[in-house]
């Protein structure tokens, strides 16, 4: 949440208060502590968004603000719903492990995955890093205002958002023909459903540590095939609708497959 005040305490410190941050699950709490310099700001609706980086690559925040405005104003039609934090902060973070992390209000990147040069860099790497903002744009409102419950259910986060990424990509850029890269994707996902060692996209989760080896190419490509299937098979009027339904119910919550399931009939 953006800064409430900042109190100077007389010894050359200062405690900063910040706005009450709506409920949230816990690992969707983040601090960012370094030398982060940031972009000028750009407002979409109410929602301020910034680009944050090491200094000497702060010229190159300029594709992802843009990108990012574009998205979220597109989420927030499709959804019917504002974005869910008073600010947006994507924060491109040296050697971070993971492609990138959805931090409620300040999602951090990969610097490769968020920091990219239309002037040098290829197509391919500006549409993966459109994906990529697309993706954890869209958990914002599945997987950040409604939450699963349980990690058996990571498939109503991941494979929702990769699904949503490449829906909203071909909604603005057509002619980059994103739903011929998700085949790819899918490709690679059939590959390893052919496994022995293949699991279902719902998988009962035992413990925390079960849990992340389902951060895979089932959960998120072969997920967003069967969700894609779905749209599909009901409309996407209908399946739309069956989505503002079950956000709206369950806003600030957690949910079951379902629970999905029931705000599509």
């Amino acid at each position: 949440q953006p800064e409430e005040r900042v109190v100077a305490n007389g010894d050359g410190t200062k405690t900063v208060h910040f706005q009450r941050t709506p409920p949230l699950s816990s690992y969707l709490l983040a601090l960012a502590v370094g030398a982060f310099v940031v972009s000028h700001t750009r407002r979409c609706g109410q929602t301020p968004i910034r680009v944050w980086s090491v200094p000497e690559k702060r010229g190159m925040a300029s594709f992802a603000l843009a990108t990012a405005v574009e998205v979220l104003s597109r989420l927030e039609r499709y959804f019917d719903i504002p974005h869910p934090y008073a600010k947006l902060d994507l924060v491109a973070v040296p050697d971070f492990e993971f492609g990138a992390m959805e931090n409620a209000g300040a999602v951090f990147f990969r610097e490769a995955l968020l920091l990219v040069d239309p002037r040098s860099a290829s197509h391919g790497e500006q549409v993966r890093a459109a994906e990529v903002i697309c993706h954890e744009l869209a958990h914002m409102w599945f997987g950040n205002l409604v939450t699963m419950a349980w990690w058996d259910d990571l498939w109503l986060n991941e494979s929702f958002a990769t699904w949503m990424a490449f829906t909203i990509l071909d909604g603005w850029r057509p002619e980059w023909q994103v739903w011929r890269l998700f085949q790819h994707g899918r490709a690679a996902a059939l590959e390893v459903d052919a496994l022995e060692d293949t699991h279902p996209v719902y998988v009962a989760v035992k413990s925390p540590e079960e849990a992340t080896e389902n951060f895979d190419l089932i959960t998120y490509q072969k997920g967003a095939s069967v969700v894609r299937m779905i749209e599909r098979f009901l409309g996407e009027r209908s399946f739309r609708t069956g989505v503002r339904r079950y956000l709206r119910a369950h806003r600030e919550g957690n949910t079951v497959g379902a629970d999905f399931w029931n705000a599509l009939a």
